[in-house]
């Protein structure tokens, strides 16, 4: 159903359930994101677990994390 407009209780019922049930594929997104060439990474919000995580995959990558009016003028620092 990947790009189907859902119009049904049932079509919807089925998607959520594929969604919370599927297979997360998050080293295969994060890779296909590097092969982009991007130079940061930025994680918005509390923690710096998804940070963390891209560290696992390709300890190369640069990442910052936004969480508070303090780290976002860090990150905007690091970025120019």
């Amino acid at each position: 159903m990947t790009g189907t407009l859902l119009t049904t209780t049932d079509g919807a019922k089925d998607a959520l359930i594929r969604q919370v049930t599927g297979a997360v594929r998050w080293v295969d997104c994060v890779q296909a994101l590097i092969a982009g060439g991007p130079t940061h990474f930025i994680e918005v919000g509390p923690g710096k677990v998804l940070c963390g995580l891209l560290k696992q995959i390709d300890v190369t990558q640069k990442s910052l994390n936004v969480e508070d009016g303090a780290s976002l003028e860090a990150t905007l620092a690091a970025l120019l």
